[in-house]
C-alpha cells in the first residue's frame, strides 16, 4: 500500500519539480491494520503537501514509535507555505480550509475527517508548522506485527446463494417491521438463523437469550437509540467478539464516524443492498462458509478505457451526490473483484475518494455516464 501511495505522489510532485523522498525504517514487513483508512488518511496529508509546497520537497516518514513498540508512526512533512500558530487547531475543524490564506481551493473536510480517521485508529493526528518553512504532521497507531495475512481477501466466485456448516445468527434491530423484513427476506434464503427486536432495550435482551453472532441495528429508535445500544454492548460481559452492523439512512459522515466511535465495526446504508450486506458479511465474520452458484470466468486482456453498465454508474452517480463514501467505497471493492477490466476506473474514483474530492468525483461520474 505504502509503494502504490508513493509512487502516485511520487508523480504528482514531480510535475511541480518538487522533490519527494519516503524513508521507510524499524517496521514490521505486514502489520495488522485499517488499510483503507490508514490509505485515506495518508493520501489526504501527501496530496495537501504537495498542493501547498511551491518549491523545495515533501518526505514521508515510516518508523517505530518512540513512545510505544507497537504503534508505528507516520510522518509527512513538506517545504511549502507553513501555517501560522493561531491557526494550528482551525484547521481540523470542518469546512475549514487549509488553503484559505495561499489562494488554494478544497472542500475543508480534508483534514477534519483525517483526524477523526486517525482517532478511529488509536492515534492522535498532530502537526507542528511555521509560516514559510513547512509543516510536519504526525500520529502514532498501534499496528501489531504479523507473520501472514490474517484473513484472505474474499475472491468473487459467483452469486452468492447460501451457506454451508454451522448456521450463522443473525439479530436485527429496528422499530420498522418492514426494514426487519427485507434483512430477514435477504438471510434466512441463505442459511441463516434471523431473531429481530423492535428497539434498543429488547435488542439487549433478545443478545442475551438468542446470543447472536451478528447484530444489525438502526440508529434512530425508541427506549433506546441504536448509538447507546452500541455502547452498551461493548460494557456487556461474554460478548467481545460480536459483530455490530449499523444500518441507517442518514447520509451524514458524523453518523458514520459516531457508529464506529461507538463500537461498531461496519457502516451500511438504507436501502440495504443483498451483495453489500453479503460482502460485509463475508469480511467481518471469516469463519463463514459460503455457497456460490458458478465461477466467474478470469478477465485477462487489458481494457484501459472500459467502463462498468450504464446502472452501476447511476449507482455510483446517486451514491456521490449524497456523500455516502462508506458506500462508495463498497460499491468499488466489489467492481474489483467483478469487474477487473475496469481497473483503470476504479483507479480514479478511488483517487477522488481518498483526496476527499467528492465534488469533482460527481463530475467524472457525470462524464462517463454521458460517455455510454
Amino acid at each position: 500500500m505504502i509503494t502504490e501511495i508513493c509512487d502516485m505522489i511520487e508523480e504528482r510532485a514531480a510535475i511541480k519539480n518538487l522533490m519527494f523522498t519516503r524513508e521507510i525504517s524499524s517496521v514490521p514487513r505486514m502489520v495488522l491494520g485499517d488499510e483503507r483508512r490508514l490509505r485515506q488518511v495518508l493520501v489526504n496529508l501527501l496530496s495537501n503537501a504537495v498542493k501547498f509546497t511551491r518549491q523545495g520537497s515533501v518526505a514521508l516518514r515510516v518508523m517505530g514509535s518512540p513512545d510505544a513498540q507497537t504503534r508505528i508512526r507516520f510522518q509527512v512533512s513538506d517545504t511549502g507555505t507553513g501555517i501560522a500558530p493561531e491557526h494550528l487547531e482551525i484547521i481540523f475543524k470542518p469546512f475549514e480550509q487549509l488553503g484559505a490564506q495561499t489562494g488554494e481551493q478544497g472542500s475543508g473536510l480534508g483534514l477534519a475527517i483525517s483526524r477523526e480517521l486517525v482517532a478511529l485508529m488509536g492515534g492522535t493526528l498532530q502537526v507542528q508548522s511555521e509560516p514559510g518553512r513547512g509543516s510536519v504532521f504526525w500520529f502514532d497507531i498501534p499496528l501489531p506485527a504479523v507473520d501472514r495475512e490474517p484473513f484472505p481477501a474474499v475472491q468473487s466466485r459467483g452469486r452468492v446463494i447460501g451457506v454451508d456448516g454451522q448456521s450463522p445468527t443473525v439479530l436485527v434491530v429496528d422499530d420498522h417491521a418492514d426494514n426487519r423484513v427485507i434483512v430477514r427476506d435477504m438471510l434466512q434464503p441463505l442459511g441463516f438463523i434471523v431473531a429481530e427486536a423492535c428497539d434498543g432495550l429488547e435488542g439487549l435482551a433478545q443478545i442475551e437469550a438468542f446470543k447472536p453472532d451478528v447484530v444489525i441495528l438502526d440508529l434512530v429508535m425508541p427506549a433506546l437509540n441504536g448509538l447507546d445500544m452500541i455502547r452498551r454492548i461493548r460494557q456487556m460481559t461474554g460478548h467481545d467478539h460480536l459483530v455490530v452492523i449499523v444500518s441507517s439512512a442518514s447520509a451524514y459522515p458524523d453518523d458514520r464516524i459516531q457508529s464506529l466511535n461507538a463500537g461498531a465495526q461496519a457502516f451500511i446504508p438504507k436501502p440495504i443492498s443483498r451483495s453489500l450486506l453479503v460482502e460485509t458479511l463475508q469480511r467481518h465474520i471469516p469463519w463463514i462458509e459460503w455457497r456460490y452458484d458458478k465461477p466467474l470466468p478470469d478477465v485477462q486482456s487489458d481494457h484501459s478505457d472500459a467502463l462498468p453498465p450504464e446502472t452501476t454508474l447511476t449507482v455510483l452517480s446517486d451514491l456521490a451526490q449524497i456523500g455516502d463514501v462508506d458506500a462508495l467505497y463498497d460499491a468499488i471493492d466489489r467492481l474489483k473483484q467483478d469487474m477487473p477490466q475496469v481497473v483503470s476506473f476504479i483507479g480514479k474514483v478511488q483517487y477522488f475518494l481518498d483526496t476527499f474530492q467528492i465534488g469533482q468525483l460527481q463530475t467524472f461520474l457525470e462524464q462517463m455516464r454521458a460517455r455510454r
